[in-house]
């Protein structure tokens, strides 16, 4: 028999009925009887649920529930079968089945925070549900051939508290529970069902949570705290598909359901055996003793190998580390290879991490201009060098408790601190109510990445923008799905030319197919099963999100990504990948630019750099010389969490890049709103866009060596300003500052013009057009049509390589070579005059390659 009766969204409890006695006269008699006791509660609201009752293990009614959201609530079984419930809800689940039951599995899964929710014995198997479940920090499990009331009372005395009992094979198996919140707990064994019924009239306290039927008697278990008004134990008299339908109407929620057994079937074993209990390990704190050691040590050897031995081996490991006995630390990790089959490789680059030699670094507190006994945390280096951003919390100036500030360069050079007192980035941004973080920020330095709780979120937490204005930092912008979802969505980092963004999510289907969600425990710590993905922007929105990939990706945490302006290095932190312990810093490098889901192996930053806590928001200045950081507590912090700086050795910096920078004005120096727009010269495709800053005009572009570049600046009501870097041949980074004039296209209405078109190419001495010409003379073919200019002068320019005779020629037929592909374009031929200037009107004095490159040239002079 099944049954699926599902409430799709939790609502507000419409119907208020009271049912004091069910009457039999309403239940249709059945010949078979599944259930021997139906155990519900009303709630304030509805909860959706499902269940179905058959021989065998219903597989494809939890798969198809799970699909919609549904999680396993309890498994029973009985002499006509198993019943599964399901609740509405994502609950990180793991579903064990076994002939005998697996401890190694569950200790396995107990190490990475799971616990046991529910347990049943049917057809010759157990059947374990394990959840991941914040409420539970201890778990017991008694397995044992007689009833063990003596070591449940023992396990009482301590604090823990029943929470499922099941029986099968000739075995007792007994789960014991250490909640955050210690209840009032008593249960007790009757030979009939415990009819009850609860409600808030009655001043009794102590509330049914759990029946189960033990054959010839029934186990009922009571809480001293529950958020249920209204409880109620029946005995199924008629048809049970009609009743609990008609319970569900009413408002009800099924808590546990008890499918009929035999005493028969608890017919003890005579054999001798000897009582286990096995207890759950939190693999979250470093052992501080030899006890704490041993503890670990017997985990280790009854699970491995196993991510929770190698986890357990690690949290060994950082007791000496702490101490900087690095050799003892690598020898913890060296004992246990014989017993870590499959593990080997990963141990071997642990051992290295802690062994081999390291070039020497020093970490700089940035001082109490900058860090206070407050947090300050997520520092971001703007691409220019100018600014610091960080969020900071009960920082006087802010908004509200936790905010956003900056701290702009010092103008002395020779400051130690390098940086003038932070202020608030402004109400934009902050509020008052808000919790804001800042991630990262944009190459150009004019967009802000941000995540947070905020009124309209989707989930947890989204990721939103904060673009800069001509009057500071506009409100927050939330990006759009697929980007945010209902989960936690966070670190958000576009890529330099703006066309993907990079973020990281719990959200189902993440590598390992582990939903553990940010902040539960999980694996030793509370980062969860975050996966690191993209988004790319296209000309509908944004595309679904692609994983990066298990070369990324592991079964457990990777967060904190900084993506460098190279487009190739990705920085982020996890604890999935070998390291000292809890979240790590890693390297990877983007292998082929077609591709983002192809990664080299991550690399640690190393001991110098990583500690035995969670290491995360490191972010690398453009030259990638320099990283900041965020550490709490260290030994010269100022208070709680302080930002520091360290230079980095050469095999973890970023690819080198070329910068363009300067400003865009116009004629006067008036600042210009432009948007400089750059292109591979080689097929004309653009590549990227940034936009100048719209308080000073300040721009910055930033390029990945490789590529021979065309750029050029657009703003309405002005002529596009072009100009090309060829870094093809470029070994190493470098910096080049470049202003760009603007002209009004208003002024042709009373003057001449004239404008170079940077990007015309030519072959060497001749005259014939390059492909790479075509992009620039496309987008001056639109002005001159869109305007209708008539007064149209080209002229070619030539250096000094040559007789005067032979430069005129070439100048003039560049120039003419020029006209024709205008007039193609729909120009008239009888607005364009063409004139050749050869060598006689240079631009730059001087007989250098790049003097005689600035020569050869053509220009455009344009009036109406």
């Amino acid at each position: 028999m099944v049954v699926n009766y599902t409430y799709m969204i939790i609502k507000p409890l419409i119907v208020v009925l009271s049912i004091l006695v069910f009457s039999t006269t309403y239940l249709v008699a059945q010949q078979e009887q599944d259930l021997s006791v139906l155990h519900i509660a009303r709630y304030n609201g509805r909860i959706g649920q499902a269940y179905c009752i058959d021989s065998v293990f219903p597989y494809q009614f939890v798969e198809t529930n799970k699909t919609k959201g549904y999680h396993i609530s309890q498994i029973t079984a009985g002499n006509k079968g198993i019943c599964v419930l399901m609740n509405y809800g994502n609950l990180p689940q793991d579903l064990l089945l076994s002939d005998t039951l697996s401890v190694k599995d569950i200790e396995e899964n107990w190490s990475s925070g799971f616990r046991i929710s529910s347990l049943a014995y049917a057809n010759g198997k157990w059947y374990c549900v394990m959840s991941l479940d914040n409420g539970i920090i201890d778990q017991n499990m008694i397995i044992t051939k007689q009833f063990p009331r003596n070591l449940i009372d023992s396990l009482w005395n301590n604090g823990l508290r029943l929470s499922q009992i099941a029986y099968g094979n000739g075995t007792w198996v007994i789960i014991m529970n250490r909640q955050m919140i210690t209840s009032g707990q008593s249960y007790s064994i009757s030979d009939t069902v415990p009819i009850m019924y609860n409600s808030q009239k009655q001043s009794n306290w102590i509330w049914p949570a759990s029946v189960f039927d033990i054959g010839n008697s029934f186990i009922t278990i009571k809480n001293g705290y529950t958020h249920s008004y209204d409880h109620r134990i029946l005995k199924p008299v008629g048809n049970i598909r009609d009743t609990i339908q008609y319970l569900w109407e009413q408002g009800y929620t099924i808590i546990n359901m008890c499918m009929e057994r035999s005493s028969s079937e608890f017919l003890v074993s005579r054999q001798n055996f000897r009582d286990s209990l096995f207890e759950s390990i939190d693999l979250v704190s470093i052992p501080k003793n030899t006890l704490e050691i041993q503890k670990l040590d017997r985990f280790i050897k009854r699970t491995a190998p196993s991510d929770g031995a190698l986890l357990a081996i690690q949290k060994i490991a950082a007791h000496f580390i702490i101490n900087n006995d690095w050799q003892k630390a690598a020898e913890v990790y060296r004992n246990y290879i014989p017993i870590m089959k499959g593990f080997e490789s990963t141990i071997k680059k642990s051992i290295g991490l802690l062994t081999d030699k390291e070039d020497s670094i020093q970490v700089i507190n940035l001082g109490k201009t900058i860090n206070t006994t407050g947090a300050e945390w997520d520092p971001i280096p703007t691409p220019d060098g100018k600014y610091l951003f960080m969020s900071v919390r009960d920082r006087i100036g802010g908004e509200g408790r936790q905010d956003v500030f900056y701290a702009q360069q010092s103008k002395d050079t020779h400051s130690i601190e390098q940086w003038e007192t932070p202020i608030s980035v402004g109400p934009g941004v902050n509020s008052r109510n808000g919790e804001e973080t800042v991630d990262n920020v944009s190459a150009d330095g004019n967009t802000l990445l941000l995540s947070g709780t905020f009124p309209g979120s989707y989930g947890r937490f989204d990721i939103y923008t904060a673009e800069r204005t001509e009057n500071g930092w506009d409100n927050l912008r939330q990006l759009p799905r697929p980007i945010n979802s209902e989960y936690h969505d966070e670190s958000g980092c576009l890529t330099s030319d703006g066309k993907a963004l990079l973020f990281s999510s719990d959200r189902p289907g993440a590598t390992g197919n582990v939903f553990a969600p940010m902040n539960s425990r999980y694996h030793g710590g509370g980062n969860g099963n975050m996966d690191i993905y993209i988004c790319i922007k296209s000309d509908t929105g944004w595309t679904n999100p692609i994983n990066l990939g298990t070369t990324i990706n592991t079964p457990f945490s990777e967060r904190s990504l900084f993506l460098h302006p190279d487009g190739k290095t990705l920085y982020f932190s996890s604890d999935g990948h070998y390291g000292i312990g809890g979240l790590d810093v890693f390297k990877s490098t983007r292998l082929y630019d077609t591709s983002w889901t192809q990664w080299s192996e991550p690399i640690n930053l190393g001991r110098n750099i990583n500690t035995v806590q969670d290491d995360f928001s490191y972010k690398i200045t453009v030259g990638g010389d320099t990283a900041y950081f965020a550490a709490q507590n260290r030994i010269d912090g100022i208070g709680d969490w302080d930002i520091y700086k360290v230079v980095l050795p050469k095999h973890i910096r970023p690819q080198p890049v070329i910068t363009i920078k300067g400003f865009v004005i116009d004629k006067t120096g008036k600042p210009v709103k432009a948007t400089i727009v750059w292109e591979d010269l080689k097929d004309g495709k653009t590549i990227g866009s940034a936009q100048s800053n719209p308080i000073d005009g300040s721009y910055i572009v930033v390029l990945p060596l490789g590529k021979n570049y065309g750029y050029y600046a657009k703003a309405d009501g002005y002529f596009p300003v072009s100009a090309n870097i060829d870094a093809r041949k470029e070994l190493k980074g470098n910096s080049k500052q470049k202003n760009i004039i603007m002209y009004p296209m208003v002024d042709t209405q009373n003057q001449e013009i004239t404008l170079q078109l940077t990007n015309v190419f030519f072959d060497y001495g001749k005259d014939n057009l390059q492909s790479s010409s075509f992009p620039e003379l496309n987008r001056l073919s639109d002005i001159l049509l869109q305007k209708r200019y008539h007064l149209i002068t080209i002229s070619g320019h030539t250096d000094d390589i040559g007789s005067d005779t032979y430069n005129l020629t070439l100048s003039l037929n560049r120039a003419k070579r020029v006209k024709q592909y205008l007039v193609k374009k729909g120009i008239q031929s009888n607005s364009i005059e063409i004139k050749g200037y050869g060598k006689s009107m240079p631009k730059v004095i001087g007989d250098t390659e790049e003097a005689r490159m600035e020569n050869r040239r053509v220009e455009i002079s344009i009036k109406q």
